[in-house]
This record gives C-alpha cells, structure tokens and sequence, in this order.
C-alpha cells in the first residue's frame, strides 16, 4: 500500500448533531404543549427523520482513500460508496480548491464528481475518457505526491 489516509469530517458529524437535537427538540415540544393535537403520522415522520439524520451522519463521517501500485480507492465511512479506478485510466490530476458552495458528501459538479467530508482542499482527477472527480483530503499535498508518483511508475511497466 502506497497511501492510506482516513479523514475525519468533524464539521460534517457537528451539522448532524446538530440537526438531530433540533429534530429531538421539535420532537419535545410537540409532544410537551400540543400532546392532544399531535397526530401519529407527524410523529413517526420526525422520529424518521432523526434516525435518517444518525444514519447519515455516521455514513458521512469519514472518508478513506487508499493508493495500491494498481488502483485508487475511496470509501465513506464503514465501506459506504466504495469506489476505485485503475490507475491506468488516470490521464493527470493536479491539486484544487472547491468553492464553498460545492459542499461535502457525494456531489455532482461541472465536469464530474465530488466526493469529500472537510475542508475545500482536493485532489482533481482527469480519467483517459475524459470525465472528472475531486476527493476532498486534508492532506492534499501528500496525496498528490504518491498519486504522481504511483501513475508514473505504473505507466513505465
């Protein structure tokens, strides 16, 4: 293995908490002031809605990439969207700064994918087909160094 590195989205796992404790919250008060009123439907929706929110969050709290001598590897938390790509089919990559505005998780963006829990720092990634993808890291530095690095020695075998 050439590079392994699990980042942790912190700002990812706070915005869940986050939302959880408002739904609970919601949750609270409804049943506190306005038990008479309540219907079963609105409660069995927003206690759905807080295990949707502990689901995701926990899904989305990390991500891992991996680099072996053949292939490039990224996952969510617990194996969750496992991808890969031959490092054959990687024509270049170089190092990006994502707009705000792109956020965290699975996103698609102009020209491709975007995968990351953190920051605005990745890694763009140009396959031989011409389609784009960005893993967030927060060591992008590090990353690119052994992607370059890999690409290289598996393109002189």
């Amino acid at each position: 293995m050439i590079y392994h590195h699990r980042q942790t989205g912190f700002v990812m796992i706070v915005l869940f908490v986050i939302g959880f404790f408002v739904f609970v919250d919601l949750l609270v008060l409804g049943i506190v002031f306005w038990f008479d009123q309540l219907n079963t439907a609105v409660l069995l929706l927003t206690v759905a809605l807080m295990l949707l929110m502990v689901v995701l969050g926990v899904l989305f709290s990390a991500l891992t990439i991996t680099l072996d001598p053949q292939h490039l590897q990224w996952q969510f938390a617990f194996g969750f969207w496992k991808r890969a790509i031959d490092l054959a089919d990687i024509k270049t990559c170089k190092r990006v700064r994502n707009p705000w505005y792109y956020g965290w998780g699975i996103r698609r963006i102009p020209g491709g994918w975007l995968y990351g829990v953190s920051g605005f720092q990745a890694i763009e990634i140009e396959l031989q087909d011409g389609k784009r993808l960005r893993l967030g890291s927060d060591e992008p530095g590090k990353l690119l160094a052994a992607l370059e690095k890999a690409v290289a020695a598996h393109r002189s075998i």
